[in-house]
């Protein structure tokens, strides 16, 4: 019994992914109408300007593909989808939190000044999107910053 239940996902499998791998498999179709879904604080033109896509020209996979990319590359979204709807192109995205304000507390060692502009050399400023890689950065900064001091 247990045996047959195993086998049954994989023979569905293939009848499940059948249509996503036609639609990518389309030479390319004509956009009419691009939405952008899930932003907060950029704007649509922020996102379709940045993309190689224009209403009534055709779009083919490797243009999705580029225009992923090309998202992703602006370090402000920690997520992007490009869906089809129709001739409607539909851009879902997470954006990136930005850093509200950076305080420094228990420092007593090294100048503000000089912590903050360590911080600002590795990407994190007020009003930036976070960034994780930045994040790490921060903790080689501090070991630099300390360093520097002789410690």
């Amino acid at each position: 019994m247990w045996r047959s239940i195993r086998v049954l996902p994989l023979v569905l499998m293939p009848a499940v992914l059948m249509p996503a791998v036609v639609m990518a498999a389309e030479s390319g179709w004509t956009l009419q109408d691009i939405q952008v879904e899930g932003l907060v604080r950029l704007t649509a033109g922020n996102v379709t300007d940045q993309l190689p896509f224009v209403t009534g020209q055709p779009v083919t996979p490797q243009d999705v593909a580029q225009g992923i990319q090309t998202l992703f590359a602006t370090g402000q979204f920690d997520d992007v989808q490009i869906l089809r709807d129709g001739n409607t192109m539909r851009i879902r995205v997470v954006e990136r939190p930005r850093i509200g304000s950076i305080s420094l507390t228990g420092n007593k060692l090294l100048p503000e000044d000089s912590l903050r502009k360590g911080l600002a050399n590795v990407g994190l400023r007020e009003g930036e999107p976070l960034k994780q890689s930045a994040l790490q950065g921060v903790e080689n900064e501090l070991e630099q910053q300390y360093a520097q001091q002789g410690r």
